[in-house]
């Protein structure tokens, strides 16, 4: 049972590399804090769920990557080679070049429909990889605009389109103070 993550503006492609790099570094943890025989289980089922596999064996991410600016997506992308375990797909990634400005209505209401397509498209195809789709982890803020408000136009569509999956939203809350 497969779960695809869609990593959704800065804070949500920030956040879904480190998950990522945890959960990669949990199933190839020789020790555990529990049997030998459960740690086993949990490790394969870390595999099997969140990472798919290269021909020659390289581990990559079930994920889609979604942010209006390149800059992100492509720190994400080069820390994820860089680190030389795990990667993300060649082909799992939207940006563009305009961000949302930190306007969820802007998110929501122009770079939602305007992408829609594209998307989800890329979501399809990251579904179609798995032998049985469990549901989506969706990481996104509730600050800003990519991440919010395309993050619940994505979420609204995933819940259209994938109705009996489960969905599994990861909202980060921004700090007390600052810019948003």
């Amino acid at each position: 049972m497969s779960i695809v993550t869609v990593q959704l503006g800065q804070c949500g492609n920030q956040i879904g590399f480190e998950v990522f790099d945890v959960l990669f570094n949990d199933s190839h943890c020789p020790g555990g804090l529990c049997s030998k025989r459960e740690n086993e289980a949990y490790q394969a089922s870390c595999k099997e769920r969140f990472f798919s596999e290269e021909e020659n064996g390289v581990p990559v991410a079930r994920a889609v990557l979604v942010d209006m600016e390149p800059k992100v997506i492509n720190q994400t992308l080069s820390k994820a080679a860089r680190s030389g375990w795990w990667k993300y797909g060649q082909h799992s990634c939207f940006c563009q070049k305009q961000g949302s400005g930190n306007n969820w209505a802007y998110g929501y209401s122009v770079h939602g429909p305007r992408h829609k397509e594209s998307i989800m498209n890329l979501i399809q195809k990251e579904v179609e990889k798995c032998d049985s789709l469990s549901g989506f982890f969706i990481i996104m803020s509730m600050a800003g605009g990519t991440g919010s408000g395309l993050g619940t136009f994505v979420t609204q569509n995933l819940q259209d389109q994938y109705s009996s999956a489960l969905k599994m939203n990861q909202i980060i809350w921004p700090y007390g103070t600052g810019e948003v």
